[in-house]
């Protein structure tokens, strides 16, 4: 990023946000209209934050803006103002005025942050500039064949048979398919019913779990009905996304077994455990709400979630109870173990670590402003998941929770990944017409480091526009010899090469990859830790441009474009802005920083062991003397 170095224009700017307020018992509304913003921080998580206080129709209002999400000029409603606390009659979000500090301070409100008081803080700002609608640019991968499943939506994550290929798809028809590796259907099953659980292969045996209430048990070779067992005794009907009543509970439990049972979470509030061979119920459990999330077994314990909040671990032979933790709010994506830890997502924006044998809490991982619905992915010390509002794919590591790296993606990543040893793959959903602030897609990332490999993301029609469906890919995908596999919802499955030819075989060098370090979406803060600006650093036309687009939401942004020069052997960046300087500096890579020199300025970028990267620009005056003209700390976006 760059900044103005002017200091009559620093000058007229701290002035202008210095606006005096009189010494007074209670402030007036006309003394704090304007613009303010905030970066409140939990779990050690940041996440920026403006507020608009301006007079419209006549009254005093307040909006704010949280670009993490996408949410800009969201009203909360009308001001009051006693003394000097002000609240807002839509959404509450009292604040205090400290005349010393010239700030606005509170905690965020409940209807945004659940659980948490969460402090914040506001000061003066410049007005907020809303970031242009991101122009998602990636190499497309190649169709290797497709499926139309009779064009009924795929919310139900696809099975795989690792020793035929066989796919199994369930749709919201209630049909179960069969397809072979290339493509071709081998047989179909009617339930009657929408299936949102994944199919489960055990052996030679399929099970699904459809709305009609029953698991059925089938012969994976000819989707011949073993038989049924009833999963379901009563549960309320899921109310459609559209309506302000709905649950959001998009998904179905999928079976887990061990040698002679077979368990199963139900919306009927019911753990069910069931013979395997017969279909018998041999016992049940309680949970104290719906259910969507499969369980998952460990030893001995079965452990399921609800959407109560509620994590219980019970003896798999007879359902008594061993522990239970609670997470406040509902968990709607599947258990998972992972050594001795349990991980679940919670609509309290927290992933949670427990401690399988005692259900202690180990960890948490915040997702600012997001629940986590999908179900954790491990591999390699590494949890891989998706998220809701955050629009992001996120990295962590197992053994405390910590980040490794998040990457945007443009839709709700609701269902599981897939991972291999060098791609993470995400579907997404989207709404509405396309460009838009959620779009349907299936995307591939670089386990490493989180960049997008390949975008496959097709416009809705105008029927699905028009009709306010859902498009994209809601279904976990899998991926497996080279191949990817997925449904969208439009009742499509494909078949996808998983590795996208290089378009640009010349940019493929090491030395072409010394500055992928910097590629990323950024948080940029100064030395003090005020925030300075978003930096979202692009890698483009096939490795060979690190494009660079610099926004402070204040009303200064610029953007470079980087690239190696193989002939002189030098890192070249032309930088332009907002304030029409245009600045070209070039350098190398000496082993630990990427330092460019031009007349006068020096900018060296240092990537540090936690991921950030520190960003040192100085300028040289005519006598030669080097100063700081700006010193910032890139931290991964949330």
């Amino acid at each position: 990023m760059k900044t103005t170095s002017t200091s009559a224009f620093a000058c007229l700017f701290a002035l202008a946000l210095a606006v005096p307020v009189a010494a007074q018992e209670s402030v007036r509304f006309s003394d704090l209209a304007g613009w303010w913003s905030a970066d409140p921080v939990h779990g050690g998580e940041s996440a920026h934050i403006a507020m608009h206080l301006v007079e419209k129709d006549g009254k005093p209002q307040a909006y704010l803006s949280i670009p993490a999400v996408g949410a800009y000029d969201f009203g909360l409603g009308e001001v009051t103002i006693t003394g000097n606390s002000l609240d807002t009659k839509g959404m509450s979000f009292p604040l205090k005025w400290n005349p010393a500090t010239r700030t606005l301070s509170g905690a965020l409100p409940a209807d945004a942050v659940p659980i948490y008081a969460i402090p914040i803080e506001f000061r003066r700002d410049a007005p907020f500039v809303k970031a242009p609608a991101r122009e998602w640019k990636a190499p497309r991968p190649k169709v290797v064949w497709s499926l139309d499943t009779g064009g009924s939506p795929v919310w139900a994550g696809i099975e795989r048979d690792e020793k035929s290929g066989t796919l199994f798809v369930g749709n919201e028809n209630g049909v179960v398919h069969a397809i072979s590796g290339d493509g071709k259907l081998r047989w179909k099953f009617e339930t009657g019913k929408p299936i949102r659980a994944q199919p489960t292969l055990i052996g030679k045996h399929v099970y699904v779990h459809s709305d009609s209430g029953y698991l059925y048990k089938l012969d994976a070779g000819s989707g011949k009905q073993v038989w049924r067992s009833r999963v379901d005794n009563g549960s309320v009907p899921r109310i459609p996304t559209n309506d302000e009543k709905t649950r959001w509970d998009r998904y179905g439990s999928s079976v887990v077994a061990d040698a002679r049972r077979l368990y199963l979470a139900s919306r009927d509030k019911n753990v069910y455990a069931l013979d395997i061979q017969s279909g018998r119920e041999i016992w049940r459990v309680a949970a104290g709400d719906i259910m969507t999330a499969t369980p998952a077994l460990h030893g001995d314990l079965l452990i399921f979630a609800a959407f109560d909040g509620k994590v219980q671990a019970v003896s798999a032979k007879d359902g008594s109870p061993r522990w239970t933790y609670d997470a406040k709010l509902g968990i709607a994506g599947d258990v998972v173990v992972a050594g001795n830890r349990v991980l679940v997502g919670s609509r309290t924006y927290d992933l949670i670590a427990l401690d399988v044998a005692t259900g202690k809490e180990l960890w948490k991982s915040y997702y600012w402003f997001s629940w986590i619905e999908s179900p954790p992915v491990v591999r390699d010390g590494v949890i891989y998941t998706g998220s809701s509002d955050a629009t992001k794919v996120y990295a962590i590591n197992l053994a405390d929770g910590s980040f490794r790296w998040k990457t945007d993606v443009p839709g709700w990543p609701w269902q599981r990944t897939a991972v291999s040893d060098d791609l993470v793959i995400a579907g997404t959903s989207g709404v509405g017409t396309f460009p838009s602030a959620r779009a349907g897609s299936l995307v591939a990332l670089d386990r490493a480091s989180g960049a997008i490999r390949w975008l496959y993301l097709d416009p809705p029609s105008e029927q699905i526009v028009a009709a306010k469906k859902g498009w994209g890919f809601g279904a976990s995908p899998v991926i497996a010899d080279g191949v990817v596999y997925a449904a969208d919802l439009n009742g499509k499955v494909y078949a996808f090469k998983a590795a996208v030819e290089t378009p640009t075989a010349a940019c493929g060098t090491p030395e072409h990859r010394q500055f992928d370090f910097w590629v990323g979406d950024w948080q940029v803060y100064r030395p003090d830790g005020t925030f300075a600006g978003r930096n979202r650093v692009t890698q483009e036309y096939g490795g060979c441009v690190i494009h660079e687009h610099y926004d402070t939401h204040r009303g200064y942004s610029g953007e470079s474009l980087n690239s190696y020069d193989a002939t002189r052997k030098v890192w070249h960046q032309t930088w332009t802005d907002d304030s029409g300087l245009l600045l070209t500096i070039e350098g190398k890579w000496d082993g630990k920083s990427m330092i460019l020199e031009g007349p006068g300025q020096r900018i060296t970028w240092t990537p540090n062991a936690d991921g950030s990267v520190r960003q040192l620009w100085e300028s040289a005056d005519a006598k030669g003397t080097w100063t700081v003209a700006f010193d910032g700390k890139y931290i991964k976006a949330q």
